[in-house]
């Protein structure tokens, strides 16, 4: 199974059903072209550790961003 190097973005995709998240990600050992979008369930399965990694600093990099200066 390939390892993922890291998350790149995400998005959320809305359906009729309500929406879902998925995340862009970067292959260890791979080119950026090899990126590719999954489902939160997927990336759950495949490294839970750099999910939870990419939310924490996802909601703390927003938060201060505004207040940086440009």
């Amino acid at each position: 199974m390939d390892q993922i190097n890291k998350i790149v973005d995400d998005e959320i995709i809305t359906t009729k059903d309500g929406g879902t998240r998925k995340y862009l990600i970067r292959w260890k050992e791979k080119s950026p072209t090899d990126d590719s979008w999954i489902d939160r369930s997927e990336l759950q399965k495949i490294d839970l550790d750099i999910l939870e990694h990419y939310e924490s600093s996802s909601l703390n990099s927003t938060k201060s961003s505004f207040s940086q200066p440009g």
